[in-house]
This record gives structure tokens, sequence and C-alpha cells, in this order.
């Protein structure tokens, strides 16, 4: 049987990360936006930019 994966709400998954970390990682000035080509996850990405770039894509869908 497989065990049921709790899901976090995003305010809680955001006090968890830092502030400009998908920025410093991609090498885009903080200033800037990151344009939605380079959201999309590639093969020789690291994990944890891989994961930075899939909250990106999370935030994107809820905001206004």
């Amino acid at each position: 049987m497989r065990s049921k994966i709790k899901k976090r709400p995003l305010t809680e998954v955001s006090e968890h990360t830092e502030k400009g970390g998908l920025h410093r990682s991609l090498g885009i000035p903080e200033g800037h936006k990151i344009p939605a080509s380079d959201l999309s996850p590639s093969p020789n990405d690291s994990t944890k930019i891989k994961r930075q770039k899939a909250l990106a894509r999370t935030y994107a869908k809820h905001r206004p």
C-alpha cells in the first residue's frame, strides 16, 4: 500500500526557502524577471535547481 504524501501549504514552504536563490543559481540579477523558458528542468540541472524551478512554476500559477 502506498503511503500518502502530506502536502504543505505554500506559506509553510516559503518559510524554508532563500529569497533570490533561483536568481543566484541561474545567474540572473535579482531585479530582472526569469523567463519561462528558463524554468523548464534540464537534464544537467542539480536536484536543488530542479526543486527551485518547480517551486517557481508553482508560485507562477498562484500569482494574480
